[in-house]
């Protein structure tokens, strides 16, 4: 099946995650799973709650959240052993790297796949980048999907 996975993270001495979402959809697009954690990213994180990375959530709900490490561990039990994971941007790719590193460094990794890479090939567009789809389908002129 087919994983589409969402980080969130705040770059502050390292990168600190604070949310993870995802759903799992079968070849026809219908959604079998998903799953969405708040991380905690720790206190020295905290002091700036109206950061992009917190995507509007209250700082209370952030700071009840889970520790990054129980976050990447539910999302590998979470995982079936087929799944393809595909995320929008590298940089999705390697913190997902990074933090099976930190946290699962004994279990083989997961194929990861970025989105954004692809679309851009598909579309024969490769001098620019694109910080979601909608810029990429609005140079295309083709009418993005609504509600976004």
């Amino acid at each position: 099946m087919i994983v589409l996975l969402d980080l969130e993270w705040i770059e502050k001495g390292g990168n600190h995650l604070t949310q993870l979402s995802t759903i799992r959809v079968n070849e026809d697009w219908d959604i079998q799973g998903d799953l969405d954690i708040i991380v905690n990213p720790g206190s020295a994180c905290l002091k700036d709650p109206d950061h992009l990375a917190f995507g509007g959530l209250s700082p209370v709900l952030i700071r009840n959240g889970v520790s990054e490490e129980d976050a990447v561990l539910t999302f590998s039990e979470w995982l079936h052993p087929d799944d393809e994971i595909w995320v929008w941007a590298k940089s999705n790719q390697r913190l997902l790297a990074e933090l099976w590193t930190r946290w699962l460094s004994n279990e083989r990794q997961p194929d990861v796949y970025s989105m954004a890479e692809q679309v851009r090939k598909t579309s024969g567009r490769k001098r620019y980048k694109a910080a979601s789809l909608f810029p990429i389908l609005g140079r295309l002129n083709e009418k993005p999907p609504f509600p976004e």
